[in-house]
């Protein structure tokens, strides 16, 4: 770090960090590089990382589907854990040595990361830095989708009692966060598709009350008898086309639509009808997180850590973790991560 305004610890001035071949490409075309260990602005912390987590983004990233914001690195991983290794001028919150965690435009597949403080949480003595790591991307997509957009209350549980909700892919890392959130909001009906039994299963033991099998079952036929034909207030979609017309079926009155994907497509299926959303008065917002403003990513980060901040270092709110891997085993972590295993 080059910093003159930084407290500043022993810090090498290169790192190893995870690049792409000719900056796109499959999983085989990642490789460890040597690369500068990144400046820290005055609002920075500069840390050096022992844990990240493989997010869905990382592979279209990858893949060249999912631009790098302006000004950020090109290095991989949004979300880290690790111990403070120097702090800018205008940080006061931590000191260098403490463990935390955070979320990261970019840079986790990395030695080191510069972050903004504001973007960076303490980890609880009672977890540790690997399931600090897989924190921060899940629960906090699922936060800004379920409660900041799909308006469901941090402090209101009455009305949080009468809200049913679906989540689309439940087995994946947004969703079981959003199951989890909405079971400590107190939410009523808490509804979760998924493809295979063992993902069902799972769903339902983080708090889903209902799980729907959508290759055995047309999951709008089977939200309509679990809400006997009102729809559910809140869906959380990442699939997009080929589920379009049945998100419109399973929503209810007033209902609202967070759309975080379209993993089968952007495209609408022809004679697609916009009908039901006048109708039924349906609000659709598209969200990402990456793109968010700084201080919009404080914000956030700051009202989810004090709605769960207590239940995580508790241990009631879970982080699943499919599997452990060095660093230098990255592209076997997103050949699992694209085989949906």
């Amino acid at each position: 770090a080059n910093c003159s305004e930084c407290l500043i610890m022993d810090i090498p001035e290169k790192m190893q960090g995870v690049m792409v071949k000719n900056g796109a490409g499959t999983a085989q075309d990642m490789f460890l590089d040597s690369v500068d260990v990144p400046s820290i602005t005055p609002s920075q912390i500069l840390v050096k990382i022992s844990a990240t987590a493989i997010n869905r983004a990382d592979t279209l990233q990858r893949q060249g589907k999912y631009p790098v914001p302006a000004g950020a690195t090109k290095i991989m991983g949004l979300e880290f854990a690790g111990t403070v290794a120097s702090l800018g001028s205008e940080c006061s919150k931590y000191k260098v040595g403490d463990r935390v965690f955070g979320l990261l435009g970019g840079g986790g597949y990395a030695e080191y990361v510069a972050v903004e403080e504001g973007h960076v949480l303490p980890i609880p003595d009672e977890v540790t830095d690997v399931t600090a790591a897989g924190f921060p991307e899940g629960y906090i997509t699922a936060f800004q989708a379920l409660f900041w957009i799909g308006g469901i209350s941090t402090t209101d549980r009455d009305a949080n009692a009468k809200k049913m909700v679906l989540i689309h892919a439940g087995a994946s890392g947004v969703s079981t966060s959003g199951i989890q959130l909405c079971k400590l909001a107190g939410v009523g009906t808490i509804i979760t598709t998924a493809g295979s039994k063992e993902k069902l299963e799972m769903t339902k033991k983080l708090g889903a009350d209902f799980a729907i099998n959508y290759k055995e079952e047309d999951f709008a036929a089977r939200v309509a008898e679990i809400t006997e034909g009102k729809g559910v207030s809140v869906l959380i979609d990442y699939i997009g086309q080929s589920y379009w017309k049945k998100n419109l079926d399973s929503i209810g009155l007033d209902g609202k639509i967070v759309i975080l994907g379209f993993l089968s497509g952007p495209v609408l299926p022809e004679g697609s009808s916009i009908a039901p959303i006048l109708r039924k008065r349906v609000t659709i917002t598209g969200s990402t997180l990456r793109s968010r403003s700084d201080q919009y990513k404080t914000d956030l980060i700051k009202d989810l850590w004090e709605f769960a901040g207590k239940a995580f270092s508790h241990g009631c709110l879970r982080v699943i973790i499919h599997k452990e891997l060095p660093l230098s085993e990255v592209c076997e972590s997103h050949r699992m991560m694209e085989a949906n295993e």
